[in-house]
């Protein structure tokens, strides 16, 4: 998730906050780091056999640049919303070089997006996604092409509503091509690793969804950009001189009109219908427990729950209780399948039903919330978004897996694989050694 809750400093914590140190250009804003990071990663692991390898990053987000690099990379920047420049923190450098400074001082959002974001192709070319005038895109304002940064939506800063188009990963590879020449990377016999995260999926799928033509166009652009990345790596290194990996943290559901005129039951999970289910549950719990302190209630995207009391104001059986009656009330909600309760997450005996060991895998026990919550099918937390994610279904976790690499034949392999097999099967073709205890295993790429 991006945020998870700290058990120790009791609230929650941003995945790659780190309060000591601050972001260059931005010092205002909250520091950022992999230091709650507690196992290393893939340029990590690259760079403890090959210590004159290189690991960038670019990234549109912080956390996906700053925990795709690992506890040791080179750099990593990324896409600052409020500015629109790219950044790092001082973790990893005290200034930023000439070259990232010059490059955010050209503004090349202000020449991408200066007229706005238009199809790429004829809107015939979009027949196969829904109508562009659909209400719930973008919650009804701004919701059709063109997309100008002076219109509806004009509450966010130009900088924010770029994101919120495909033409950020524009930026993004620009960034990468300058990032490869500059920093001299694939220039030796010692393997580098370049890690781009493309953000603006993300960042425009949860306003528009799938089926939208803006989705559509985003997948249209980035095929047509991953193709001229790829035509600038043949003309650098040669199309036997470099792997290229493409991959994605999470799908996401269709929205719950979409679904509901399909005749599929959908629906957005309201923070008011959480409170009417837990405050009458907690309030009878804290009765017949006799606890006289009101905890602090923290309901956080996308399925967590924690009742914080002061510390040591009630006992741990008490709290096993209030979990319990908490969850047991949840599973009878129409939008809830399950709840999980922290002490049978934390217990490997617990019995076995659908999706907990999925719940389980993610279980970390000092920074691990009350109750997690699975929510039925094509249901999910509203968070103020259109579309969200985060469940264990299909629709969230089934995503695109390409391998391009010198020598492997063009194949379609329609195996199911895990996204922790992604890491040791990429240090393979780098000829790294990953650590043992890891729970992926290397892909058989090259037919046996």
């Amino acid at each position: 998730s991006n945020v998870y809750w700290d058990r120790t400093k009791r609230r929650l914590v941003n995945a790659v906050e780190d309060l000591t140190v601050t972001i260059l250009g931005a010092p205002s804003d909250t520091g950022r780091s992999p230091q709650a990071m507690r196992r290393p990663a893939l340029g990590d692991w690259l760079k403890a056999d090959s210590p004159n390898s290189k690991v960038f990053v670019v990234s549109g987000k912080d956390r996906s640049g700053i925990l795709a690099g690992g506890k040791a990379p080179d750099d990593v920047y990324w896409y600052h919303r409020p500015s629109g420049q790219f950044v790092t923190s001082t973790y990893y450098r005290d200034t930023l070089p000439d070259w990232v400074a010059e490059f955010n001082e050209q503004d090349y959002a202000r020449g991408l997006f200066g007229d706005g974001w238009e199809r790429m192709l004829p809107e015939e070319a979009y027949e196969r996604s829904r109508e562009d005038d659909f209400a719930p895109e973008r919650r009804g304002k701004g919701a059709t092409f063109p997309h100008r940064p002076d219109g509806e939506d004009s509450g966010l800063t130009f900088y924010e509503q770029f994101a919120l188009t495909p033409l950020l990963d524009d930026l993004t590879f620009q960034f990468a091509k300058q990032m490869l020449e500059v920093e001299d990377l694939g220039t030796d016999d010692a393997p580098d690793l370049l890690l781009i995260g493309i953000s603006s999926g993300d960042y425009m799928g949860h306003e528009y969804g799938p089926m939208s033509q803006e989705n559509q166009d985003f997948v249209l652009r980035l095929d047509r950009r991953l193709g001229e990345f790829m035509d600038h790596l043949d003309d650098r290194f040669g199309s036997e001189g470099y792997a290229l990996i493409l991959t994605s943290d999470h799908g996401a559901p269709l929205m719950p009109e979409e679904n509901e005129r399909r005749g599929i039951r959908a629906g957005r999970v309201a923070m008011t219908d959480v409170q009417d289910v837990l405050l009458p549950v907690l309030q009878k719990g804290l009765y017949d427990l006799e606890i006289t302190v009101i905890p602090r209630i923290t309901f956080f995207y996308p399925f967590g729950l924690t009742m914080a009391f002061p510390e040591g104001a009630v006992s741990e059986e008490a709290m096993v209780e209030l979990r319990k009656r908490v969850a047991d009330a949840v599973r009878k909600t129409d939008w809830a399948a399950d709840a999980f309760t922290y002490d049978e997450l934390a217990d490997p005996e617990t019995e076995a039903r659908p999706y907990l060991q999925a719940f389980q895998n993610s279980f970390v026990a000092d920074r691990a919330p009350d109750v997690v919550v699975l929510y039925e099918e094509n249901f999910f937390l509203s968070n103020g978004l259109p579309i969200d994610h985060g469940m264990p279904y299909e629709y969230d976790t089934h995503v695109p897996l390409i391998f391009v690499a010198p020598g492997l034949p063009g194949r379609v392999v329609g195996d199911r694989v895990r996204a922790v097999d992604v890491a040791p099967t990429i240090a393979y073709i780098l000829g790294v050694s990953p650590p043992e205890n890891i729970d992926g295993v290397v892909l058989p790429l090259w037919p046996r």
